[in-house]
């Protein structure tokens, strides 16, 4: 499914809402149960076009995709490193605080 996901185009809003919160949920699980080993190039390149890819539009969506970057750096910290220009450019031309914020979030975690 993650990878039809990664697959599409422009996913509708609802997708993105789905995508967003199942990936943090399995990621806070995840941290609960794993030791935080790396993800499998595969699974790295379709979680990045899944957080990375077409711009999900509003602030709402903005914020789940923000929280689940941080639920995924925070299950694999190995994956800060790969993510973290990514994380730049969203700080970069991010205009809402809150999502700002997140985003910094899910940057400082990256750095513990």
């Amino acid at each position: 499914a993650l990878d039809m996901v990664a697959s599409l185009a422009a996913p509708s809003a609802p997708v993105h809402r789905s995508t967003y919160m199942g990936l943090k949920q399995l990621f806070d699980r995840l941290r609960k149960h794993s030791k935080g080993n790396a993800l499998g190039s595969d699974a790295e390149a379709s979680l990045k076009v899944m957080l990375f890819g077409p711009d999900p539009g509003t602030e709402a969506l903005r914020l789940l995709r923000a929280d689940a970057t941080v639920s995924a750096i925070e299950a694999s910290p190995p994956l800060a490193s790969a993510l973290s220009a990514d994380i730049q450019a969203l700080l970069a031309v991010e205009k809402s605080l809150q999502v700002r914020d997140r985003l910094a979030t899910a940057a400082a975690a990256g750095k513990r």
